[in-house]
C-alpha cells in the first residue's frame, strides 16, 4: 500500500511479531519526565529485522500509555491500529532524500497482542501512609526490607 500511494491518511490493521525494539517510554502520572508512554519499534511477518515496518512512538493496548517497559518484548504477535506511511529524512542543506523507511505513523495503537492478561482498568487506591511487603500484605512501621507504600517501593533499613 505505501509503495503504490495508497496509505496517506488511511489507517489500516497489521499483523506482526515484535522484531526489534528501539525505545518504550514509560508514563508515569504527574511527572513531567515520564509524560508521553509510547513506543517505537518494529514488526515483521516472522519475526526477524528482514522486511520490518516500524511502529513509531505508537501506543499500547486500546491506545493506553505504555507504564511498564515490560508490556512489551520482541516475539509478542501483535495487531497494529494506525496510518501508514513512508518516512523521508532528508540532507539538511539540499533538502535531498537520504534514505526512506516504511512505518506506522505517531499515534498508532495495539489492537491486539499474545501479550494480553485479560486483566483491564486496575487502578490503585491511596493507602494513606500504610506499609505493604511485596506480597501485598499490610506491615507494622518496624518491618525491615522493601515494602510498598502509596504504590512506590522504598527500602527500610
Amino acid at each position: 500500500m505505501i509503495a503504490a500511494g495508497q496509505a496517506k491518511n488511511t489507517k489500516v490493521y497489521v499483523k506482526g511479531i515484535v522484531s526489534k525494539i528501539d525505545e518504550i517510554s514509560i508514563f508515569i502520572d504527574g511527572d513531567e519526565e515520564h509524560k508521553y508512554g509510547n513506543a517505537t519499534y518494529y514488526i515483521s511477518d516472522d519475526g526477524t529485522e528482514t522486511s520490518q515496518l516500524e511502529v513509531f512512538r505508537g501506543y499500547g493496548l486500546n491506545g493506553d500509555k505504555f507504564t511498564s517497559e515490560d508490556q512489551l518484548k520482541v516475539g509478542d504477535q501483535l495487531i497494529v491500529y494506525g496510518e501508514l506511511t513512508l518516512y523521508q529524512q532528508k540532507d539538511k542543506d539540499t533538502q535531498e532524500v537520504i534514505s526512506e523507511t516504511p512505518e506506522i505513523a505517531m499515534g498508532s495503537q495495539i489492537y491486539s497482542t499474545s501479550n494480553t492478561t485479560g486483566i483491564e482498568n486496575v487502578t490503585a487506591k491511596a493507602q494513606n501512609g500504610k506499609m505493604f511487603n511485596l506480597a501485598g500484605q499490610e506491615v507494622s512501621k518496624n518491618f525491615k526490607g522493601i515494602v510498598i507504600m502509596n504504590g512506590k517501593k522504598y527500602m527500610v533499613k
